[in-house]
Order: structure tokens, then sequence, then C-alpha cells
């Protein structure tokens, strides 16, 4: 039962009529009387959770629903205040749940033990059949050109204004790092993930490109997910190179000189040799 605390009668809840009876409202109660609730906390055994959760797996929203929650939000848009609000929000929230690596919060161990006991009592089957239905969704999707273009845009604009948050196994590999370190003890001029058009170069050093190819560049293997044929991860490899011919192409229309190195862990210890013999002559 609760309390009232305005006349001291308990009852079930403080439904409307009766805080009408003392002229207030329920959200003017909670900020006069803050920790008295108005309504009693709803409370459930671990079986009825249990049995709650399994009736609803599965589930999904029938397409005439889809089609009516995508018409009733189509053309809504977030003010700014609602976004800085949100932000705040969400920015509390991992802080007081464990951090968040992507907003530079280390994760604590307890987060960690905890996340990691939720996924391993997630029933094996029900996590293969989401993959599976997201798998299915984004497959055969496009973008339009236009969206593939902002895309670009935003991507390269955040890379070159947050060097240091740039994602080591892509912008900042270890082939990457070591041939960073043969310029540096050289004295070398050089600039690194730089941009010219709409494609970032791993370096530009004087007139030269220089680009480390891993394995992602030559290997079929690389590339599509686990349900898919050898023909159809050739095909997204050979459309890999093709942009790699293209990038070739931009930087030399630029004026650069483009040399590749096949790496894999590390650099090549012929790495200076396989440039001399594309002519590299800087030094």
């Amino acid at each position: 039962m609760i309390e009232c605390q305005i006349c001291g009668r308990k009852l079930g809840n403080l439904t409307g009529k009766h805080l009408t009876s003392h002229n207030m409202s329920a959200a003017e109660y909670k900020l006069q009387y803050p920790g008295h609730p108005v309504t009693m906390p709803r409370t459930q055994s671990e079986e009825t959770k249990e049995k709650r959760a399994a009736s609803m797996r599965g589930r999904s929203h029938s397409e005439e629903t889809k089609a009516k929650i995508g018409a009733g939000n189509k053309g809504k848009t977030r003010s700014q205040q609602d976004i800085d609000k949100w932000r705040e929000s969400y920015s509390e929230f991992l802080m007081e749940n464990g951090g968040s690596p992507q907003k530079g919060y280390k994760r604590s161990q307890e987060f960690k033990d905890r996340m990691s006991q939720i996924a391993s009592n997630r029933d094996p089957k029900l996590v293969q059949a989401k993959v599976d239905q997201m798998l299915s969704v984004r497959r055969g999707q496009q973008m339009t050109d236009a969206q593939k273009v902002k895309y670009s845009e935003a991507r390269l604009k955040y890379i070159e204004e947050n060097p240091d948050k740039v994602i080591p196994k892509l912008f900042n590999t270890k082939p990457e790092q070591e041939f960073e370190q043969e310029l540096i003890k050289r004295g070398i001029t050089y600039k690194k993930n730089a941009r010219l058009g709409n494609r970032l170069f791993d370096f530009l050093v004087a007139d030269c490109a220089v680009e480390l190819d891993g394995p992602y560049h030559r290997n079929a293997l690389m590339h599509g997910h686990k349900g898919m044929s050898q023909d159809e991860r050739q095909k997204i490899l050979e459309a890999t190179q093709d942009r790699d011919v293209l990038k070739t192409k931009l930087a030399q229309n630029a004026g650069y000189r483009v040399f590749r190195m096949d790496v894999t862990n590390h650099l090549p210890v012929n790495w200076h040799q396989l440039l001399v013999d594309q002519g590299w002559d800087i030094f």
C-alpha cells in the first residue's frame, strides 16, 4: 500500500481522482514529495519474467504494422535541444554502466563480466537466427550515388579531424607503423592517411603516394561471409581491385607517382627494394 503524504490515507495507488481532491496533479505530487511513488512498483517472479520473455521470442511485426510505424515516423525531425539532451543522458548512462570505448571511457571489469554472462546465457539458435535475419535484410541493399558521396565525405572528414580515434586495424596497421618509423628515422617529411579527392592514401611522400596493401586487396577469403560461395567472394575481391585501379589513376592525375607493397603482419624485409623496383628515388 502507498501512504498519501497529504492526508495519510493508504491506497493501492494514488489515483488522479484522489490527488485532484487535494488540488494536485501526479506531477506536482512527485515534485513536492520526491521519493514517494504514486503507484505500487510492479514486481514479477523470475518464473513470470521467463514466461513473458519466452512468449515474445521470435515474434515480429506484420508488414501492415511496419508500414504504419514507418508512416507515423516519416518526416519527423528532432530539435537540437532534444539531441543535446539525449547525448547528455546517454553519456551519463555510459558512465554509470561501465563506460564505452567509443566515448573514450574504459569499461570496468565488472561490466565486462556482466556482458559476458549475458552473452553466454543466450540461446545459440536464437543468436544465429538473428544474425541470419540481419544478413538477409542487408543483402542486396544499395545506396544511391548521392548517399555514397555524402557518406564518403562524412567518413573522410571524420578521419581527418579525429586521427586519434581511427581504428588501428584499418588505418594504423603494424606495417604502416613500421614504415612510418623508417621515414622518421631518415628525417623524411610525409603525410599519413592523406586525402586526395575522395580517397585516403596511406602515405604521401614528396610526389609519391605509397599504399601498403594487406590481404584484403588480394585474398577472396577476406571478403563476404561464411554463407557466400567462392565465386561470390571472388567478385567482391575483383570489385575491390577495380577500386584500387581507380585510386591509382586519381593519384596519377593529381601529379603523384603511386607505389604499392603487399604486406601482411609486418613490413617486408626487402621493402626498400620493392619500392626501388617501382622507381622509388626518395632515399
